[in-house]
């Protein structure tokens, strides 16, 4: 399975509109930044004040707009396309919701927001780039089933569920799981899949740990890792995750990365690419240690794609496959 053309069109105007330098920094302040022509700064805030915040706000609030979803659906029978639906329209407002403070986001307009695909930058309507983008992960980790059938669905750093339960509803599998940091976001995500009567295995955890990588594995049958921007949080990953991963009992069927990944390849785009994962303290080394851990033999790349799309232009999706060398 792959995404439509690049510039192929949905509805008018086109889907991607070729954008060049000048239009760019009109319509992100980014390409100032990155090219130092503007001084910028991440926030001083630490870390984990930052991830409280998070958990108590917007993960506070997410059990209370599905309550809502629910009030609002039609009296019909629930089933697990509803979640495709409810994170869809909440995707929509919270977009919304960014043009009602400037003084965050500064002047967004979500008609012409800028994106990128196959290194260009582009023009694009927000909301129907960020449901194509969405498309693209579902397509991706079909591809994975065919490659290395799965009966459980599990990622690190799940956030609000939005991966996990969309895809039980488009994908063959039988069962998801899922950990994050935040409580209340694992609390959303239980929610929901009981009432959606999705079997779910949740846990509060820090994927970096064993014990929370060997709490997604299923009691029995075959499991798939998804990590959809998740690693991207952890500056540097090292060989030894991969190590963890791999000593799991069982080691996942496959694995698969939709992350930032700095590939090293020195495009100019590329270069970009990579400094704005370093202003934001994002990942380094997920490329070279996936390199890595296939030449200690542990894992067998199947799959790459480098920076297919981004509604971050900056900080575009690429594919990361592998299996574990001695399952291959």
């Amino acid at each position: 399975m792959s995404p439509m053309p690049l510039e192929a069109g949905i509805g008018s105007p086109p889907l991607l509109r070729p954008v060049d330098e000048e239009e760019a920094a009109r319509l992100s302040p980014w390409p100032f930044r990155l090219a130092g022509r503007e001084a910028w700064q991440p926030s001083a805030k630490r870390s984990g004040s930052a991830r409280a915040e998070y958990d108590s706000g917007w993960y506070a609030d997410l059990l209370d707009a599905w309550q809502r979803f629910l009030e609002a659906a039609p009296p019909a029978p629930r089933h697990p396309g509803m979640a495709f639906r409810f994170f869809d329209a909440l995707r929509r407002a919270n977009n919304a919701a960014m043009q009602r403070h400037p003084e965050i986001y500064g002047d967004v307009s979500l008609d012409a927001y800028l994106v990128s695909a196959a290194d260009q930058l582009y023009a694009a309507d927000l909301n129907v780039f960020e449901a194509w983008w969405r498309n693209l992960l579902v397509e991706r980790v079909a591809w994975a089933h065919e490659a290395a059938p799965f009966g459980t669905l599990a990622e690190i750093g799940c956030g609000s569920g939005v991966n996990l339960l969309t895809m039980y509803s488009r994908l063959p599998v039988n069962r998801i799981a899922g950990c994050d940091i935040s409580p209340n976001a694992v609390d959303a995500v239980r929610r929901i899949a009981s009432d959606l009567a999705i079997p779910a295995a949740m846990r509060v955890g820090d994927f970096l740990q064993p014990e929370t990588l060997q709490a997604l594995v299923p009691a029995s049958g075959s499991w798939a890792l998804l990590s959809v921007h998740a690693l991207e949080q952890v500056a540097r990953l090292g060989m030894e995750w991969f190590e963890r991963v791999v000593a799991l009992q069982p080691p996942p069927a496959i694995a698969v990365h939709c992350e930032p990944i700095q590939w090293g390849d020195g495009s100019p785009f590329a270069m970009s690419c990579a400094r704005y994962a370093a202003l934001n303290g994002y990942n380094q080394d997920l490329a070279a240690a996936s390199r890595a851990a296939e030449s200690a033999g542990l894992i067998r790349t199947i799959r790459t794609e480098r920076r297919v799309l981004g509604h971050s232009a900056y900080n575009p999706t690429s594919i990361l496959m592998w299996v574990p060398a001695r399952s291959a």
